[in-house]
């Protein structure tokens, strides 16, 4: 499982690229944390994301995904998941190699290097995006984010 300082990197790498890429932006840092909530956000004002825990379980690659995403909507110059949001989401995901095929705003399918690492569950499927995909509640998913602080020496901020 990928940490918080993994993702950073993450977005530290999609920074130094975008730079050249995205006209425009003098954004040189933004923060991730990873906190046991439902959804994820991103904050432009104070240049924070947030990614939840229980996207780390699913996969590395989801991770990934999820975090770009978030990522994505700081420097997209659009508000929401419009058309300006999609293709600063395709190029920053671009970077990794990883590509989406969505359905309205969110991916039907997330492939990374070719390979389909994510499918949305159909809506009678049990298995939803809800933190209960991984842990049986939510105080058991702050618990294991306590585990998960302390093993990588970050605050929970």
């Amino acid at each position: 499982m990928l940490t918080e300082g993994d993702l950073q990197a993450v977005v530290d790498l999609v920074l130094e690229k975008e730079q050249s890429r995205i006209k425009g932006h003098l954004i040189n840092h933004i923060t991730v944390r990873v906190k046991p909530v439902l959804r994820g956000k991103a904050d432009p004002y104070s240049l924070l994301v947030v990614v939840p825990l229980w996207a780390l379980a699913r996969s590395d690659d989801y991770a990934i995904y999820y975090t770009i995403h978030e990522v994505a909507h700081i420097l997209s110059p659009h508000r929401g998941h419009g058309s300006g949001y999609k293709e600063v989401e395709d190029l920053l995901l671009s970077f990794w190699e990883m590509s989406i095929k969505r359905k309205r705003a969110y991916p039907r399918t997330v492939s990374a290097k070719g390979d389909v690492v994510y499918t949305s569950p159909k809506k009678a499927d049990p298995f939803s995006w809800n933190v209960r995909n991984c842990y049986d509640s939510l105080e058991k998913a702050t618990q294991a984010l306590h585990r998960y602080s302390s093993r990588y020496r970050f605050g929970m901020g």
